[in-house]
């Protein structure tokens, strides 16, 4: 898995029934970390009804991935094609390839095939120079997708007091993305920097993956 900081895993799964309802329950260790399934499979049906938690505490499963605690829950009811999911994940002091946050929260929401993302991230910091600049204020993000769409289009939204990031992408087939940055006001960058610069900015980014080509 390369990630050395994790420890030894543990797995014990017992499942038991019949192909109209197959009982499950999980248990998963890894290092500190906890994990528990529970729940039901009916394979006749294409259905099944399953909930889980996990927990961890500080932890750095490797070099740039790391928390100071970690929980999450869930439930998965319904059909395999379009099932309600209800997920909820809590990090405090997250660090992720250079990118920290002092708290995120995320809610994860799904019904009929399509799925939602509500979150936000307290006290973010940044690779460089000024690794704080976004994090006096909180930094909202949401996302949703349809999965019962050809090539499960994603639109996803990044709201902060000094930028905004929205867009679009799919994330099957011919994969695409488009995106804008929004800054409202230059000046605090540009005070970094010892300048005097007034005004706003915007830029746009489209991508395109046509097989190994970007």
């Amino acid at each position: 898995l390369e990630l050395p900081g994790v420890g030894p895993v543990k797995l014990a799964l017992r499942a038991s029934g019949t192909r109209a309802a197959n009982h499950l329950s999980l248990a998963l260790s890894a290092g500190p970390l906890r994990a528990d399934a529970r729940g039901a499979i009916a394979l006749a049906t294409r259905s099944a009804d399953l909930e889980f938690t996990a927990t961890a505490p500080a932890m750095a499963p490797r070099e740039d991935i790391g928390w100071q605690n970690l929980s999450a829950s869930g439930q998965y009811h319904g059909s395999f094609d379009a099932p309600v999911i209800r997920a909820h994940l809590a990090l405090a002091g997250a660090s992720i390839a250079g990118i920290g946050a002092r708290r995120m929260e995320a809610e994860i929401s799904g019904e009929g095939g399509h799925v939602r993302l509500d979150g936000n991230a307290m006290g973010v910091t940044l690779p460089g120079s000024h690794p704080d600049i976004f994090s006096r204020a909180p930094l909202a993000f949401d996302a949703q997708a349809n999965l019962n769409a050809p090539g499960w289009p994603v639109t996803f939204h990044l709201r902060h007091p000094l930028a905004s990031l929205s867009g679009e992408a799919r994330a099957r087939g011919g994969q695409t993305l488009t995106a804008q940055l929004s800054v409202p006001a230059l000046a605090p960058f540009a005070a970094l920097q010892g300048i005097e610069l007034r005004g706003s900015a915007t830029a746009r980014l489209s991508l395109t993956q046509a097989g190994q080509q970007l």
